[in-house]
């Protein structure tokens, strides 16, 4: 007994160290996980708060890349009026613009046609004249379909038209013309957005303001040229009246008659033109 009490107690003592450390470690080691876990926790709150810092970034540059490209198209499609006589002249280049900026198969101008719905103008000259069998009521508001079959089911479209496979129609109206509509047609599905939707909105109000006052500009232009062509005549008429009674050969008093009538029409036709 003598010899095993100090070597339980030498075991004992051990035995309690080696707990005390195990604890110390375990302690040690729930120390270093929970740091572990923290930091851990931290770094995925900053990778995602980086994630979400990208993804606005990203956002942020798709919408400036969409805004430089509505702008210039804005510019580019406008620009086509600049400078132009015809109203005719200037929907053919908006639409071949249309055409190219948006990358589309088709742009064309539609307008009512008794009941029925025909291309007037369009991109593609093929497509000019072309009756569509679909109801008025197609142009009247602003609309984004996946085909025209949808309006019309059953109906068969002429040219490449029945390939469209994403369309969309805007109303365009020209005051004192019948009732119009741009539509913009691609054979790839998904191919416009609302974004483009509110972009074609945008154009068509445009180009009828413009459209318009061409119209305008064009019929004041020919109806001053009518007047001053009546009022050019309506001299010469005098004048060879005049030669026809008797005033073939202009004596000095006679002449400075007609200068003096020449000078108040010049400058009547001044003070009105």
């Amino acid at each position: 007994m003598t010899e095993d009490g100090p070597k339980a107690v030498v075991s004992r003592a051990r035995f309690d160290r080696e707990r005390r450390a195990r604890q110390e470690a375990e302690s040690l080691l729930e120390d270093k996980a929970r740091e572990l876990y923290t930091a851990n926790r931290r770094l995925m709150r900053e990778s995602e708060a980086v994630r979400a810092a990208l993804a606005e970034t990203e956002e942020l540059r798709a919408r400036e890349a969409a805004a430089l490209r509505q702008q210039s198209i804005l510019s580019e499609a406008m620009a086509v009026f600049s400078g132009k006589t015809s109203a005719a002249e200037a929907l053919q280049d908006f639409l071949n613009t249309l055409q190219r900026a948006f990358g589309v198969f088709d742009a064309c101008y539609l307008q009512a046609s008794g009941s029925e719905v025909r291309i007037t103008a369009s991109a593609r000259p093929e497509h000019i004249g072309l009756g569509l069998p679909v109801p008025n009521s197609l142009i009247v508001r602003p609309r984004r379909l996946s085909t025209l079959q949808l309006i019309a089911p059953g109906k068969v479209f002429p040219g490449r038209i029945t390939d469209y496979a994403s369309t969309i129609i805007v109303p365009l109206n020209i005051s004192g013309e019948a009732a119009g509509a741009l539509l913009l047609g691609c054979l790839q599905t998904g191919s416009f957005t609302a974004t483009d939707l509110r972009l074609l909105k945008r154009l068509a109000g445009l180009a009828a303001q413009s459209l318009t006052a061409l119209r305008d500009t064009r019929r004041n232009a020919l109806l001053v040229s009518l007047i001053e062509g009546q009022r050019w005549s309506w001299f010469f008429d005098q004048f060879y009246a005049a030669q026809r009674s008797g005033m073939g050969f202009l004596s000095r008093g006679k002449f400075h008659v007609w200068f003096a009538i020449i000078i108040n029409f010049v400058r009547g036709h001044q003070a009105v033109g």
